[in-house]
């Protein structure tokens, strides 16, 4: 027998085209559809196909009734795109922000040492009578610790007063701050309104559903074929090497009898068949353990009784060289 033809290749471009036409459906909903078609074909020749989407009626009305609703608001959103460039020629600055709440040129701590100062020249005065009264000298010791105390007390009510007059500033100018970002927000508040409102609710399409997957059932099936083939090529080659070169002859053991396992794999051009098939155990150690392509001897010696030889076990063998 010869040795196997492989298989022809699958083919991958009929399986790919006939997948990608397994995946073109149409799809139909209450808002709309979805339809392929064809559409001509690429510089190649490919098939070409497109898809169209259409509107239900009522959202179709929808989608018109938008469009010149947009139309109009179209125009106000040039007068508020105008206003927005105006704004950015006329950003706020900090000479915008209002007057404090104070004599000009003066700042808060100021104010609020201006309003404390009478109270604290009353207390020293106080203090000075007290220390007179008490007979304290001036620039006596004590007289030196009592002044000291009130100093201290003075750089306190500074110290406040710096702390207030800061708060003071800090509240007013955040307050001229947000009054500013109001009015700069305001016609970029109008434009994004104007730009709002209903949208057309497009219809929504489910995945579309997978058709069968022939490019991979043909991939699979070109794989079946090439394990086939490689398996009835190592039944050839365990064949080959099994052969018994006898005196030119090329005997292997062939008789039903001494064999297992066997599949008719096809026929020869005589008419006989082509068997896969095994040796059964006590006949390995003469000709192989493995499986091999081969043919039966009865079968060949109705057509061909020259290539039939005896074993000296009395089982018939086969010239392979003689087919």
């Amino acid at each position: 027998m010869g040795k196997p033809d492989a298989p022809p290749a699958p083919d991958y471009r009929g399986a790919a085209e006939a997948t990608a036409a397994g995946n073109r459906t149409s799809q139909y909903t209450p808002y709309g559809s979805m339809v392929y078609e064809p559409n001509g074909t690429d510089p190649q020749g490919n098939p070409m196909w497109k898809a169209t989407t259409s509107l239900a009626p009522a959202q179709q009305q929808l989608l018109d009734a938008q469009n010149r609703t947009s139309l109009d608001l179209a125009g106000l959103q040039g007068q508020g795109v105008n206003s927005v460039r105006g704004l950015f020629g006329n950003l706020p600055s900090a000479s915008q922000l209002p007057a404090q709440a104070i004599n000009p040129g003066q700042t808060a701590q100021e104010a609020i040492m201006a309003r404390m100062m009478p109270q604290l020249n009353q207390q020293r005065d106080r203090l000075e009578n007290q220390l007179a009264n008490q007979g304290i000298q001036i620039g006596s010791d004590a007289y030196k610790q009592a002044q000291d105390q009130f100093g201290r007390q003075v750089n306190d009510a500074t110290s406040q007063a710096a702390l207030q007059g800061i708060d003071v500033t800090n509240q007013a100018r955040q307050q001229g701050m947000n009054e500013q970002g109001f009015y700069s927000q305001m016609p970029i508040n109008l434009l994004n309104a104007i730009r709002t409102g209903s949208q057309v609710s497009n219809p929504t399409f489910g995945q579309t559903a997978q058709g069968a997957n022939y490019l991979g059932a043909s991939q699979m099936q070109g794989q079946s074929d090439m394990d086939k083939y490689n398996s009835q090529v190592g039944g050839y080659n365990s064949m080959m090497g099994g052969l018994m070169n006898l005196g030119g002859l090329y005997l292997m053991g062939s008789d039903a009898s001494i064999k297992q396992d066997m599949r008719r794999v096809g026929a020869h051009e005589r008419g006989f068949g082509i068997y896969e098939f095994r040796y059964k155990p006590e006949y390995r150690a003469t000709w192989g353990d493995g499986t091999y392509i081969g043919v039966l001897a009865h079968e060949v010696e109705e057509v061909l009784p020259s290539a039939i030889h005896r074993h000296p076990d009395g089982y018939s063998m086969v010239d392979y060289g003689a087919l």
